[in-house]
């Protein structure tokens, strides 16, 4: 096990924990906690930048390797292949791990988006069919500046001529109608094509 200290605060690092957390947690948890532990967070203002990372995957396999006999080692070792970053929330990991498992090609996460002001950022999307995949977490209402952002920024997307497919916290919970969404959009692209 390796350490790091913050604050005069030893404890072990934080892919040392990861693996730990295999030993009580799901796979699409500990997938959720490795993506978080690989993008750093979005710079509020920041033009897309982002904070440093906890650790990246380098890190995470040293980790692995050093706890391949203990209890979790075999999720370890499927979650680590199931890794992306940068991601901004555990939603949006838990949401490309149910496309994934719905039968549908992995999506690319933070999916740039090119309109005529600027490239946004999808959560997830499929740039060959042009399917933006947006998760709307609670900040999204939280006011009404960013509600117009939102809607302005879908407005653009739209004009480019992606499909912008929006998910709720209820979509995850019952992803069926998204999924039915989404396939229906897929089916469109390519007919397109």
């Amino acid at each position: 096990m390796t350490w790091a200290s913050t604050d005069g605060i030893t404890t072990p690092a934080p892919a040392d924990i990861w693996c730990q957390l295999a030993a009580v947690v799901s796979l699409t948890e500990l997938v959720a906690a490795g993506d978080f532990l690989l993008s750093g967070s979005r710079i509020v203002n920041g033009q897309g930048q982002r904070t440093s990372p906890l650790c990246d995957l380098k890190a995470l396999s040293d980790a692995r390797k050093r706890h391949r006999n203990t209890l979790g080692a075999p999720l370890r070792h499927r979650a680590i292949a199931l890794l992306r970053a940068p991601v901004d929330s555990p939603q949006e990991s838990f949401l490309r791990l149910t496309i994934i498992d719905a039968g549908f090609e992995e999506p690319i996460v933070n999916c740039p988006v090119s309109t005529r002001d600027r490239v946004f950022h999808a959560d997830l999307g499929y740039p060959q069919l042009r399917i933006a995949i947006e998760y709307e977490g609670r900040h999204h209402f939280s006011g009404l500046q960013q509600a117009e952002f939102d809607l302005h920024r879908r407005r653009l997307m739209a004009e480019a001529g992606w499909t912008v497919i929006q998910v709720t916290h209820k979509d995850i919970l019952d992803p069926r109608a998204f999924l039915r969404a989404l396939a229906a959009a897929v089916s469109k692209s390519r007919a397109r094509h």
